[in-house]
């Protein structure tokens, strides 16, 4: 092992750990050097180890196992998502009402309910049945316990990182991609300390990328409705995935797979009242996330007195995310592997939509990596992921306070910009194309 690659790996792993082990409420001024410091670390190892591998495969994930189980011991940071987990799970498993019809609001005197953010109290469940019952098992299970409640969720987000290291490690995956994924401190921080369930929507994914390659319709169907049933916006790059079967001429396989996604997850909506949680669902389609290209075509209706509801911005955007998906998921269709065309449909949400947060990158990261082991093109997709799940990570450092300064302003804005230019990136593609054709009949 190279001396200098050992020694970024140890500077990244502690700038990652500090940022676990500090207080909740830390403002940037202190996280984002931080950030800055572990980001930078890593990607000058990536670098390194891309030109010359010299690190095993069992060090980076026996690194990347000891900052997970950090990462689960230690309380959530920078988001309250986990205890909205705990309480949707509390609606079902405690007070036996639906969270899909029941408001977080009409059970204030749970023990839990003011740990949930207060946005959260006037909305039902935004998340799919499987997660739900899941989320009502953990909730029992912790009962009383603070610590068994919310850890259950982190654990849930370690396994599920710690599984699509193994499958990388499995696939031989280079060493400068397990650096990029398991390492990655928005990972860590952000997804397996918050446990957010986006992990498992990940996982899911590389599943049923697996399954497909290995040409197991009805297994990757039932992968997609487990992610499905965690996010319905899993249901992009599930139809990405029946395209790409079709292309291939592989029409058997496609059927397959529709019903093989359709039985379960129909089935897992009717647990719950059929068109409640669709209801639901649809209801948080016009949410829109601080940081974000679509705040700022709020912030220009005001200004030109012309202003702009959540409505359209929200249908405006699904608009938006069907033409970048498009363009991503197309020039991947070719491809023999399964993981490229997912990782493309599960991108073009995050690069185009109204309501983007950085966790959400784990349902792209996974079978991003797995396309960068198996398909030539596998690692533009990737290198944009992590471009822009490194942009969000930056911006999360931003906290909403009476009285923002500088930096909180320009956290904020980075954002917007970023979204603008990976939007640019996918124009830039889709040009591409056809002049690269002119060229090739010239």
């Amino acid at each position: 092992m190279s001396r200098g690659s050992v020694a970024l790996v140890a500077v990244s792993a502690a700038a990652t750990a500090a940022l676990l082990l500090v207080p909740v409420a830390t403002a940037a001024d202190v996280t984002l050097p931080l950030v800055l410091v572990a980001t930078a670390a890593l990607a000058w190892c990536a670098f390194r180890e891309a030109d010359r591998p010299t690190l095993p495969a069992g060090f980076v994930f026996v690194v990347a196992a000891v900052l997970a189980i950090l990462a689960v011991l230690c309380p959530p940071h920078g988001s309250r998502d986990v205890w909205a987990y705990v309480m949707y799970g509390r609606i079902h498993a405690v007070h036996h009402a639906n969270p899909y019809v029941a408001l977080p609001q009409e059970f204030s005197a749970d023990p839990f309910f003011d740990r949930m953010a207060p946005y959260w109290w006037k909305t039902t469940s935004v998340y799919g049945p499987w997660f739900t019952l899941l989320s009502s098992a953990i909730a029992g299970l912790g009962r009383h316990s603070a610590f068994l409640s919310r850890a259950g969720f982190q654990l849930a987000a370690a396994a599920a990182h710690l599984f699509v290291g193994a499958v990388l490690v499995r696939r031989r995956a280079p060493v400068w991609v397990l650096l990029a994924v398991l390492l990655n401190p928005l990972v860590l921080v952000t997804v397996v300390n918050g446990g957010h369930n986006d992990a498992l929507v990940g996982a899911a994914l590389l599943g049923a990328a697996l399954a497909a390659d290995r040409r197991h319709p009805m297994v990757a169907g039932l992968a997609l409705s487990m992610a499905i049933g965690v996010k319905a916006v899993a249901v992009i790059p599930a139809a990405a995935l029946l395209l790409w079967w079709w292309w291939k001429g592989e029409r058997r396989a496609a059927a397959v797979t529709a019903v093989s996604v359709a039985v379960p997850t129909l089935a897992g909506f009717a647990l719950f009242g059929g068109m409640a949680p669709v209801r639901s669902l649809l209801a948080a389609s016009s949410h829109v996330s601080r940081p974000n290209f679509w705040r700022l075509v709020q912030a220009a209706g005001r200004v030109t007195d012309h202003p702009v509801s959540r409505s359209w911005i929200g249908m405006a955007s699904l608009v938006l995310v069907a033409a970048v998906t498009a363009v991503l998921v197309r020039p991947r269709l070719r491809d023999d592997h399964a993981a490229g065309v997912l990782a493309a449909g599960a991108a073009g949400y995050l690069f185009a939509a109204a309501y983007v947060l950085p966790w959400y990158v784990m349902w792209a990261l996974p079978v991003a990596a797995l396309a960068a082991v198996s398909t030539a093109g596998g690692q533009r997709v990737l290198a944009l992921v992590l471009s822009l799940g490194t942009a969000l990570l930056v911006t999360s450092q931003y906290r909403a306070v009476a009285r923002p300064d500088l930096l909180d302003r320009a956290l904020g804005v980075i954002g917007a910009v970023a979204q603008v230019a990976f939007l640019a990136v996918c124009a830039a593609l889709l040009l591409d194309r056809p002049l690269t054709r002119q060229v090739e009949r010239r």
